[in-house]
């Protein structure tokens, strides 16, 4: 539900005169997991217009750093990776992939549970205009249990032949805010793993100037990097402030880290 409640404040936002992302796909997947009626219903509630910038605000930063890492890992036509992390009803892949680019597509992996996986995989069977179903083919749903990320790794290895020697592009983008901070700390761990597996120097704990940042929050390896958007505590006091909205019916965790937080967890996994 949080999934496609998403999607529907991203379609909200395409909808304005001059949105800040654009998605074709967002409105016809909002009516199909919530029902119509729901959906109406929610782009009505008082509080609609906040998360649907809240949204549109965090998907435009991660398109825009997902698409200058393409940018700047095209050179030289080598093969590259997108993991989307919790990838619910995520049309990323749709609106920057099919649009092509510099070089070659990234492989993608979707990563989510089974049940949000196999959606996916019917979801992205429909299409028939050639760019785009060419793109939503090669794109490989990953059913995994995030809540258990010490074996994510090894399982987009052995089963998924992910190649931790490629540039990668790691999204995690609303993700954090419904698990404990021991959850954060470990997922970053379990992706800092990568290291062993590309060999020595594979991981940075610097972020240069040059980097792109989403939140202040970037991990860089010299061939992956992890882009990050998560809340912070700023969404519960204004949501409860505006709106009456309490933490527990937005099923976040009552207490969210700071951006601070995160960085030094990122540098030091």
């Amino acid at each position: 539900r949080s999934a496609a409640l998403c999607a529907l404040w991203r379609a909200m936002e395409a909808a304005e005169r001059s949105p800040l992302v654009t998605d074709a796909h967002a409105s016809g997947i909002a009516e199909e997991v919530l029902g119509v009626e729901a959906a109406r219903k929610m782009s009505n509630a008082t509080f609609a217009p906040s998360l649907q910038y809240l949204v549109a605000l965090r998907t435009r930063l991660l398109d825009d750093a997902l698409s200058e890492w393409l940018r700047a890992s095209a050179s030289g036509g080598r093969a590259r990776q997108v993991v989307q992390l919790a990838v619910g009803c995520d049309t990323r892949v749709l609106r920057l992939l099919a649009e092509g680019g510099d070089g070659e597509m990234p492989r993608v992996l979707e990563v989510d549970s089974p049940r949000v996986a196999a959606w996916r995989r019917h979801f992205l069977s429909r299409f028939e205009s050639p760019g785009i179903s060419a793109v939503a083919r090669s794109c490989e749903q990953v059913a995994f249990d995030l809540r258990e990320p010490e074996q994510l790794l090894d399982m987009l290895i052995h089963e998924h032949g992910f190649d931790p020697d490629l540039p990668t592009a790691w999204m995690c983008e609303g993700l954090l805010e419904y698990h404990p901070w021991s959850f954060s700390e470990r997922l970053f761990r379990a992706l800092g793993a990568v290291a062993s597996h590309s060999g020595p120097g594979a991981m940075s704990r610097g972020a240069p100037e040059s980097t792109p940042k989403v939140d202040g929050v970037v991990l860089e390896i010299p061939s992956h990097v992890l882009f990050v958007a998560a809340l912070d505590n700023y969404w519960h006091t204004f949501l409860r402030e505006e709106h009456s909205q309490m933490p527990v019916r937005m099923a976040w965790q009552k207490r969210l880290p700071s951006a601070d937080m995160l960085v030094d967890s990122l540098r030091a996994g």
